[in-house]
């Protein structure tokens, strides 16, 4: 992943910005953006002082299936 698409997901993924411009096959992109969007929802749910250890646990599954099929689909390892 290069550093500019890698700022840009640290920005998504905490909420300073609310839109990403992708570009490349659309197969990796859709990968791109179930992972990225699975690992903002964790964010947001480690932030939440009332969600529940469980909900939790359901994100980070979530979040690790969509990393897999990101590295299947791309080749790297998703690093959130």
């Amino acid at each position: 992943m290069k550093k500019a698409l890698m700022k840009e997901s640290v920005l998504f993924i905490t909420g300073r910005r609310e839109k990403i411009a992708l570009n490349g096959p659309k197969k990796q992109t859709k990968a791109y953006v179930n992972v990225l969007v699975a690992s903002k929802k964790l964010y947001e749910a480690l932030d939440d002082p009332s969600i529940r250890l469980s909900e939790i646990e359901k994100l980070v599954e979530a979040k690790n299936t969509y990393a897999k099929k990101y590295k299947s689909s791309t080749g790297n390892i998703w690093p959130f």
